[in-house]
């Protein structure tokens, strides 16, 4: 069959399709699986993507990143109890890892667990500041528990909220 030049350049710019071709000569890398799913979960093809991480978990069993997109696809899916099994996973395998704890705040959320979701919320964002931001993390903006992580952080970081003192002109 002769080669169509158009379709394929069209191919060759497809990240899903390099993504498959890289897989087809390193089917042993978890990284590509993972990538791969992630841009299955970009374009909305969930089974697809949840394939493609369970490949890389199966390879890299204690990849916590990998566990954590597993979540978040269950939970676009409407999985909540394993995306919270995805989640809690990944913390069991790095405790340290605030996204995952950020997520798991989210879950409590929608179950009306607010003070688990504030403990979890308060988590991740002592362990990483910078999911505070917007641009780092753009479901901030909708997180109505926010004051209360900030001022719960502010007490735990700078002890109590005694009354203010202020100084006197010498």
């Amino acid at each position: 069959m002769p080669s169509n030049s158009l379709y394929d350049k069209d191919m060759a710019q497809d990240p899903v399709v390099t993504y498959r071709l890289k897989i087809a000569t390193q089917p042993n890398n978890p990284a590509l699986h993972n990538n791969l799913g992630n841009l299955y979960v970009l374009r909305g093809w969930m089974d697809e993507a949840i394939a493609e991480y369970r490949k890389a978990i199966k390879l890299s069993p204690d990849s916590y990143v990998v566990w954590n997109n597993l979540g978040t696809t269950y939970l676009k899916m409407g999985r909540t109890a394993q995306a919270m099994d995805a989640f809690k996973k990944a913390v069991d395998i790095n405790p340290r890892y605030a996204l995952a704890w950020y997520n798991i705040g989210v879950i409590k959320d929608d179950a009306h667990d607010y003070d688990g979701a504030i403990d979890s919320y308060l988590k991740a964002i002592s362990l990483e500041p910078d999911l505070l931001k917007p641009e780092v993390n753009p479901q901030i903006v909708n997180n109505r528990h926010l004051m209360v992580v900030r001022l719960r952080r502010y007490l735990e970081e700078e002890g109590n909220l005694g009354l203010p003192l202020e100084a006197m002109p010498e």
